[in-house]
């Protein structure tokens, strides 16, 4: 129920052999640095090589991306192993030379390709000039400017009523109307003399000038020429693709094998950044699990045949020491909800196993139904296939989906049915008639989980020493108790004067203030709130088993009437059913989150961890 143990490490070595012990703490994948500030000592230099390494792996990303290639894509080993082999591509410096021809290559052809496009849409833009001009009949040179015509070309939304005014206004025009896709094309030629009031029509029918690049020329003949140019820079195009495709099939193992190797070498190449050092000395600092540091010693011994200077340092309560929570499965899902929320403090108590047995308890209680439960149950499974990097989430929902079957088989629910037929499904207690005591029951679960984040308070305090435990956390514990007595007195159900209860209280207060001051007394109604904030579990379980009620009894109405009435009812049971699992599973895991959050963490969690993350691990 804590943190990993862990042991804080000093290693001193000799500049010409840090490279080796570098690479040796990659592979192990143990120490977690802590990165050097520069003080006394200076910040270490990188690797030499560490630029070149650099340079190549941004050339490499850079051609991942241009060839939109997956960097997770699996790759062949045995087939990239050949294919190195063969061109003689074993080291670094190859690499990076064959990684830079690579991305001037595919650099030219990307060029060549964009330039091709603006071609093509330029060309594109004439060609449809011309066909426009065709579809007409117009020649270019008719629109130059005139001394004694005014001439229009565009695109209107009501050409016949246009050409209705038109006849009104004058006689003496020419047009020519085209359709161009959903609207109309047309070129008129008036006297310039009336030029004015055809502008005013026009703008009656929305009229859109349109201004050809073309000025003259041979229309048919200028797009003959267009079309074979266009066919010339579509075959140029499609080339110039085919060699983009033959590269990416050719280079894709080599270009992401070596993106993953030599980011890889350039976390090791600039790990030095990390260190303290001296003239010929590094000083790297970090922190190893304690059950890993025997075989950490050992390794870093043997690889420098004992020329390296190791010191351990055990940690304390107030270090900032990285977190590795370390639990079995299924425990180890619900890492993810503390992860959301903040990792422990070191030595501070680990709620997750806490979280695996309440979250799910509460869920349940909530949703409690043996259909819904199959129902997530199968969803989240199927889920998990088609989603694996949501697993750990995932495996939680489905424990969360058993322990919905297990109280739908207390409360005797499937489906919000509670028989089916004249049978009733056997329960030990009724969410829709019993609901005082599902609200004593939950408001007696909250009372439990409120005193076990105080209890968990108490222990995690008890490193500060016994007093400071009792005044922070026991004080809780104490008014509680006083309380209890106070009311048993009142009630006559104990034979003690209601004079100790109140005396209790008194203490208990007193200790508080001690602990924790005014803040603590101004907390003190919480703890009736926090511990009545649980009747939700009760709550949000009616609203859905009612809402299930009122879908079944709506749909058994049409059911009854038979033909299309039953199709309908057979939807409304379908859709009614869908709509409440979803607000079934939303409604349940946001509250049981709000009630460990908020009710239980505040009761003796500060968290505020930084996850253990060892060098050489991928993050």
């Amino acid at each position: 129920m804590k943190p990993e143990e862990m042991v804080k490490v000093q290693l001193l070595c000799a500049k010409k052999q840090l490279r080796k012990v570098i690479k040796e703490l990659h592979t192990m994948k143990i120490l977690h640095i802590v990165d050097h500030v520069k003080g006394e000592l200076d910040i270490g230099s990188p690797l030499e090589g560490s630029a070149r390494v650099s340079e190549t792996l941004v050339k490499i990303r850079g051609i991942i991306s241009y060839l939109k290639i997956d960097p997770e894509t699996k790759v062949n080993e045995k087939e990239f192993d050949r294919f190195v082999n063969k061109r003689g591509i074993t080291d670094i410096e190859s690499v990076s030379k064959t990684a830079g021809r690579l991305y001037e290559e595919i650099v030219s052809l990307l060029a060549e390709q964009k330039e091709i496009e603006s071609q093509v849409a330029s060309l594109s833009k004439s060609l449809e000039e011309i066909s426009i001009l065709r579809e007409l009949n117009v020649d270019p040179s008719f629109f130059r400017e005139s001394q004694s015509l005014a001439s229009f070309l565009g695109t209107v939304n009501d050409a016949r009523s246009l050409l209705s005014e038109l006849r009104a206004l004058t006689q003496d025009y020419e047009v020519s109307v085209a359709p161009v896709e959903k609207k109309t094309m047309i070129a008129l030629f008036v006297r310039k003399k009336k030029k004015q009031e055809v502008q005013q029509i026009l703008s009656r029918y929305n009229f859109q000038e349109f201004r050809p690049a073309i000025k003259e020329g041979d229309l048919k003949k200028m797009h003959d020429e267009g079309k074979d140019s266009m066919a010339r820079l579509k075959a140029r195009q499609g080339k110039v693709m085919q060699k983009l495709d033959k590269l990416t099939k050719e280079w894709s193992n080599f270009l992401v094998i070596n993106e993953k190797r030599l980011s890889s070498l350039v976390e090791q190449e600039n790990a030095p950044l990390r260190f303290a050092e001296t003239k010929s000395t590094s000083l790297i600092t970090g922190w190893v699990p304690l059950k890993d540091y025997d075989k950490f010693f050992m390794r870093m011994n043997e690889l420098t045949q004992g020329k390296i200077v190791i010191n351990r340092v055990d940690a304390d309560h107030d270090a900032d020491v990285p977190i590795k929570l370390n639990h079995v499965q299924p425990v180890k899902s619900f890492e993810w909800f503390m992860e959301l929320y903040s990792l422990p403090h070191y030595k501070e108590i680990d709620p997750t196993i806490m979280m695996f047995i309440t979250f799910p308890l509460f869920f349940g209680f909530m949703l409690g139904d043996v259909g819904y439960g199959l129902v997530t149950l199968a969803f989240f499974l199927a889920l998990r296939k088609l989603m694996p990097d949501m697993r750990f989430l995932l495996n939680a929902m489905v424990l969360c989906s058993l322990s919905s079957i297990a109280f739908g088989l207390i409360y005797g629910e499937v489906f919000g049915f509670e028989q089916i037929g004249h049978w009733h499904i056997p329960h030990l207690i009724s969410r829709t008639h019993e609901v005082t005591t599902m609200l004593i029951i939950a408001v007696a679960i909250g009372a439990i989980h409120v005193n076990v984040g105080f209890i968990i308070g108490f222990f995690n305090e008890l490193h500060h020493g016994l007093w400071r435990a009792i005044t922070e956390k026991g004080s809780w514990l104490i008014i509680e108790a006083g309380i209890i007595l106070l009311v048993l007195s009142i009630l006559s159900l104990i034979p003690f004067d209601w004079i100790l209860g109140a005396a209790i209280i008194l203490l208990g207060i007193i200790l508080l203030i001690l602990g924790e001051g005014a803040k603590g007394v101004i907390e003190l109604p919480t703890l009736a709130s926090h511990a009545l904030s649980y009747a939700r579990l009760m709550a949000v379980g009616l609203a859905s088993v009612v809402l299930a009620l009122v879908i079944n009894e709506n749909s058994m109405e049409f059911i009854k009437g038979g033909g299309v009435m039953t199709a309908v009812g057979i939807l409304i049971l379908v859709i009614g059913h869908t709509v409440n699992i979803a607000l079934g599973v939303i409604g349940p895991f946001l509250h049981s989150l709000r009630l460990h959050y908020v009710e239980f963490f505040t009761k003796f969690y500060k968290g505020g961890g930084k996850r253990y993350t060892p060098f050489g691990e991928e993050v």
